[in-house]
């Protein structure tokens, strides 16, 4: 991400631009997005929503229209926070210390003839942003980072609130339009949506990665026992030699393969030894190969699983959640999501190609909603999203859309497709596994821009 720093005067038109929008509303709701990302949403102005990224890089604050309402992180910081200013009304709104600083002056209410008075300060600034919530006294009630040790400053609840020195001016800082602030706040929204699957869903994240850097580990140890094993082959010839050459020609020939002919043993005795060194070897071989089949198997299948989490929404993960952690707690809220199996779907040429972002969708996608008639559409050899086309009539328009689905939800531009009729699908003994009893194959060479952006704007049943 590019870094922006926002000179003084820009954040002061920013500001304003705020100011006419948000003021005289309430604070009629507090999204935690992730640990450095808050939307507030206002009672009357509907038509955006305030974006605050803290993070210490790129701190920024924009309006954000037309994005998908989410539920908020709910722990002890988002708690704390909506407790503090939600349902607040905002009776003032301004530049603070003529600084990358907006203060948000609100009223609550204590009870029907007393409020309170807040002040919230959003800190844009580069290296130490800050949010930070003070009673009328500029008391420190709130803080997202407290004691900042690089900062010459008190960050202490209950301490008085100081703003941070100001810095000089920044030859680097740039001239920005709220306009053009708002549209970068599009991407950099993404890319906190994307930090919050990985706080939301850690304990998944970190079980497949440990997994996949457990199989990478284990592939060479098994390689290298292959590798032992075939040296040991060559004990056979050896053991072959015992049956015609002299004891003074085997004792050479065992030197040759350091290895000690036992002269106290007679050369079958020799050649046994041998013979069972050869057997330990190719026993060793046919092992580690199967092994290896296993480990690259789940290899492939654990990196699929960690494709699907980076393509899938938080309802898709949460039902991943259920398969690689199934001894963890399901929330009571999460128990519908968790059983709505239901696929994504996208409409073309007057057909309807359906694709499941996991394996639970998929399984119920191909053996559930499929028709036996309807186009089976799979990755060749690889791990990856079932998809089906339902259509009177298949055409290559149809076929490589599906096709390019495929492959993206397995993140790859190009490859080979298999596709054919459902009803030569065979459930496999792993949940997503099928097996395809006759099928036709087909090379994508490259995946079309537009069918990413399809996918993303796909609908569900």
């Amino acid at each position: 991400m590019t870094r922006l720093r926002i000179n003084t005067s820009s954040f002061s038109s920013i500001v304003n631009n705020i100011k006419q929008k948000i003021i005289r509303n309430h604070l009629s709701n507090v999204t935690i997005v992730n640990s450095k990302a808050i939307l507030f949403s206002f009672s009357f102005y509907r038509q955006g929503k305030l974006f605050a990224y803290f993070d210490k890089n790129n701190p920024m604050l924009c309006e954000l229209n037309q994005i998908d309402s989410i539920a908020t992180i709910d722990n002890g910081f988002s708690q704390q926070l909506r407790h503090q200013i939600k349902d607040g009304f905002i009776y003032d709104v301004c530049q603070f210390n003529d600084d990358n600083i907006l203060k948000i002056s609100i009223k609550r209410n204590i009870n029907a003839f007393e409020y309170e008075i807040k002040h919230i300060y959003f800190e844009i600034i580069p290296f130490c942003p800050n949010l930070i919530v003070t009673d009328d006294k500029n008391s420190i009630l709130f803080a997202m980072h407290y004691n900042q040790e690089h900062e010459k400053r008190s960050i202490l609840l209950n301490h008085q609130y100081a703003p941070p020195i100001k810095m000089a001016a920044d030859e680097k800082s740039d001239d920005i339009t709220f306009e053009r602030l708002n549209k970068l706040g599009q991407k950099v929204y993404q890319t906190a949506l994307n930090e919050r699957k990985k706080q939301i869903f850690e304990k998944l994240y970190l079980q497949i990665k440990s997994k996949i850097k457990l199989l990478k580990r284990k592939i060479p140890i098994l390689e290298q026992e292959v590798k032992e094993g075939e040296s040991l082959l060559s004990y056979q010839q050896l053991g072959q030699l015992c049956y015609y050459q002299s004891i003074d020609e085997l004792i050479q020939s065992f030197a040759e393969f350091n290895f000690e002919y036992q002269k106290e043993l007679s050369p079958i005795k020799n050649a046994e030894k041998c013979f069972k060194l050869y057997k330990k070897g190719k026993n060793k071989i046919i092992e580690a190969q199967k092994q290896i089949e296993i480990a690259n198997n789940e290899l492939n299948y654990y990196q699929h699983l960690l494709e699907q989490i980076n393509n899938g929404n938080e309802q898709d993960l949460k039902q991943i959640e259920t398969i690689i952690l199934p001894h963890q707690k399901i929330k009571k809220q999460d128990r519908k999501i968790i059983k709505n199996y239901q696929p994504y779907y996208i409409k073309i040429d007057g057909a309807t190609i359906y694709f499941g972002h996991n394996d639970l969708q998929n399984d119920h996608l191909t053996f559930k909603v499929a028709h036996y008639k309807d186009i089976f559409v799979h990755i060749h050899n690889y791990p990856g999203a079932h998809v089906i086309i339902k259509t009177n009539q298949l055409n290559d328009s149809q076929l490589k859309l599906a096709g390019e689905i495929a492959l993206i939800l397995s993140n790859k531009d190009a490859g080979e497709i298999d596709y054919c009729y459902v009803k030569d699908v065979k459930k496999g003994n792993k949940l997503g596994l099928v097996y395809l009893k006759q099928y036709k194959t087909i090379r994508l060479n490259q995946v079309d821009k537009n069918s990413k952006e399809m996918i993303k704007k796909a609908n569900r049943l």
